[in-house]
């Protein structure tokens, strides 16, 4: 699993991101919806919390903790101070300094759902998704970053930059969360109607 680099400009609206080691060795630029916009912010936000709350932890502890438990408090620092300003949205502890597999977080969202997944089925299911919305072939794989195919000569004069891509991917993530609202308020009701 790749992952994305962070905004290193905190005054600068992020808006796209670059993602430059990919699968099939092509750069990849992707616009960013408004609501990932929001999520990397609250993100950020949740980091800043995260060192905050270590901080005040740290602070609290007294001469009759035992040693362990401070050297374990100072860890909980350092680790948010790394996390913070690593330039990765998901850091991780390994070499690599990012998460190169979600297995822990898969298995919490399946634990939490029953639904077993993996990261290329979330691939499937954006395309899926982004051709119901009736998206052109062309825009589906710019947005996946698929090359186009060769003898293709018609997609040899389309040229998708990330301004043509941002319209396309707003509907895809409008699409997914009016999918969770109805969802969600289906749930609702059935468990309102259960009581």
């Amino acid at each position: 699993m790749r992952t994305l680099p962070r905004t290193t400009e905190a005054t600068t609206p992020l808006t796209s991101t670059a993602i430059t080691d990919t699968k099939n060795k092509s750069p990849h630029t992707l616009p960013l919806s408004d609501y990932l916009r929001k999520l990397l912010k609250d993100r950020q936000d949740g980091l800043k919390t995260e060192l905050a709350e270590a901080k005040t932890a740290l602070a609290m502890i007294d001469t009759m903790t035992t040693i362990r438990q401070r050297q374990e408090a100072h860890n909980r620092v350092a680790l948010a101070e790394k996390r913070l300003v690593s330039p990765y949205v998901f850091p991780g502890e390994g070499k690599t300094g990012y998460i190169v597999e979600p297995k822990r977080a898969i298995d919490t969202v399946t634990a939490a759902t029953s639904i077993s997944f993996s990261c290329h089925d979330l691939r499937r299911t954006f395309a899926t998704l982004a051709e119901s919305l009736d998206l052109s072939g062309y825009t589906v794989k710019a947005l996946l970053n698929h090359k186009q195919q060769t003898g293709d000569v018609t997609g040899g004069y389309i040229i998708l930059n990330v301004d043509r891509l941002r319209e396309p991917m707003q509907r895809v993530t409008d699409s997914i969360n009016e999918r969770i609202n109805k969802q969600s308020a289906e749930e609702a009701t059935l468990k309102s109607e259960a009581k």
